[in-house]
């Protein structure tokens, strides 16, 4: 009964505008509840929605093309809900090109960049407990030196977006 009660509490602050003013407010009708593992989860949790955000995070990935080819095999109407989903939790801004007929790009935000350190956790987690695909010397250094391998992986992906933003 002090869990419901302090959910609402922290629903009512929310709308009243007493927490996280720097902070998105939440919908109590888009969540099922505002504890913080359940609002990433409402955002975040389906394969597809991860491994859109591991292919622009690691991989550099930006065109409807591009995420159509990863290996998984995403079928176009569930990558179209995806993108769609990660634009209304301001993870990706969708670009049309300025010239007729160009592409539509999709752009990481800064609250989903924030994310390529959980997305390196998640690939070291499993890769330490599962026989996974992993770029030579990956694993070799996962075994022997997990803290180099986390920095050497979230500095790849700061150098990407780095990279990306100049141009």
């Amino acid at each position: 009964m002090e869990e419901v009660n302090a959910q609402d509490d922290a629903l009512k602050e929310v709308k009243e505008g007493e927490v996280g003013t720097q902070r998105e407010k939440i919908d109590s009708d888009e969540v099922r509840s505002l504890c913080p593992i359940n609002v990433a989860l409402e955002m975040l949790g389906d394969k597809w929605t991860i491994l859109i955000l591991r292919d622009m995070l690691i991989f550099g990935k930006r065109y409807y093309g591009e995420f159509l080819k990863s290996s998984e095999g995403i079928s176009t109407n569930l990558l179209a809900d995806r993108l769609k989903r990660l634009e209304k939790w301001h993870m990706v801004v969708r670009e049309q090109g300025v010239v007729k007929g160009a592409k539509v790009r999709y752009e990481l935000t800064e609250k989903a960049r924030r994310f390529g350190p959980v997305m390196v956790k998640l690939l070291m987690w499993s890769g330490e407990f599962h026989e996974t695909w992993m770029p030579e010397g990956m694993r070799e250094l996962l075994d022997s030196d997990p803290v180099t391998l986390e920095k050497q992986l979230i500095g790849m992906i700061e150098k990407a977006s780095a990279r990306r933003e100049e141009g």
